[in-house]
């Protein structure tokens, strides 16, 4: 995926997103029950807010501008990323970072955050399958070598 289809599609995914159906209210109330921390309603502010901020369309065309990010990596790395689940979403906005700079991003979720994530994950496999060739979930991070 070259990176203005990869900016495209997390603006789609946010029209789909907010939406608000009732699947993603039945994803809502799971990861609330999955994590005891989670509240309804702090879901909700981080939803509003990575949709109004990571999301936005300005707003990753000026990321992807300010940081140089290429239109297309030849031979990307893989670059894993442990999502906590201290908060709902809390590492969504390093998820769009690595997603966008065209390597393949590795995600090791927490169940806590797996719901929420998921979610996303399906939603923007959805409206472009491509995406599955760029972001992986596994069960373990192994084989990693720490350093540039």
């Amino acid at each position: 995926m070259k990176l203005n289809e990869k900016i495209q599609l997390l603006a789609d995914l946010k029209e789909q997103w907010q939406k608000n159906d009732e699947n993603w209210q039945r994803v809502v109330n799971k990861a609330v029950w999955n994590n005891p921390w989670y509240t309804k309603e702090n879901v909700e502010q981080r939803v509003t807010y990575i949709q109004n901020y990571f999301l936005k369309m300005d707003n990753l065309n000026q990321f992807s501008q300010k940081y140089a990010l290429p239109d297309l990596i030849i031979q990307p790395k893989i670059i894993a990323l442990r999502i906590h689940g201290q908060m709902p979403l809390d590492s969504f906005h390093d998820f769009i970072a690595l997603f966008l700079s065209g390597h393949t991003v590795q995600l090791l979720l927490d169940d806590r955050d797996k719901p929420l994530f998921m979610y996303l994950l399906n939603t923007m496999r959805k409206i472009n399958p491509a995406i599955t060739n760029h972001v992986q979930v596994v069960p373990r991070l192994k084989y990693l070598r720490y350093g540039a």
